[in-house]
């Protein structure tokens, strides 16, 4: 399976697709298994996952969003 370039998603496309990663993570599927599935590079794999721990389900969202929202709450 040839891995989509998920740049150029829109950041509602992004999201969907990182949805079925930590699914995947909470089932105890590895990450090379789960980069296999979906569809996407371990590295992209690996960087939601660790998004989705230090952050929760906002970390499936862009950073940048994410950051602002951490900004606006101080």
């Amino acid at each position: 399976m040839k891995n989509e370039d998920a740049r150029k998603l829109s950041p509602a496309g992004q999201h969907e697709r990182r949805r079925p990663v930590i699914r995947a993570h909470k089932r105890g599927r590895s990450r090379t298994q789960i980069a296999e599935e979906v569809g996407l590079s371990y590295t992209a794999v690996s960087k939601t996952i660790a998004r989705y721990e230090a952050y929760g389900p906002a970390g499936l969202f862009r950073l940048r969003e994410v950051g602002a929202q951490e900004r606006i709450g101080r």
